[in-house]
């Protein structure tokens, strides 16, 4: 159902462990009458580099329109939740004029948690790399 969401994302998945900041929205998109959810992270942890990432990275999943105001869509993340995911990145020709090169979640690892002591968490995960 969400093909043409998944051709713009390369196929190599990364696990991260990622903090989520906020869900900023989503979009229509008409080409395969679906909607793009995307959430902000705050930063992230490649599991197989160790690699932190402290910048902002938007990723985004495909919903239905029934699912998008479901746990599947707005409620999917929460602000300050800790999760495990599978990410793919989008191939450069469909990020090259955007501002921010997102990736797609294609699997969630672990179910979140709400990072209430987020410096010990974050110490602790990055530490192990």
């Amino acid at each position: 159902m969400f093909e043409e969401f998944y051709e713009m994302y390369e196929p190599e998945e990364q696990e991260v462990v990622a903090l989520i900041n906020r869900c900023i929205g989503g979009g229509y998109n008409n080409r395969g009458n679906f909607w793009q959810m995307t959430v902000v992270t705050l930063g992230m942890v490649f599991c197989d580099t160790g690699k932190v990432s402290t910048k902002e990275e938007r990723l985004e999943w495909p919903v239905t329109d029934e699912e998008r105001n479901s746990d599947k869509g707005w409620e999917r993340f929460h602000n300050e939740q800790i999760c495990r995911l599978k990410i793919r990145r989008m191939k450069e020709e469909w990020a090259k004029d955007l501002v921010a090169w997102p990736w797609c979640i294609s699997e969630i690892v672990k179910p979140m948690r709400t990072a209430r002591n987020f410096r010990l968490f974050w110490r602790n995960t990055t530490s192990r790399w």
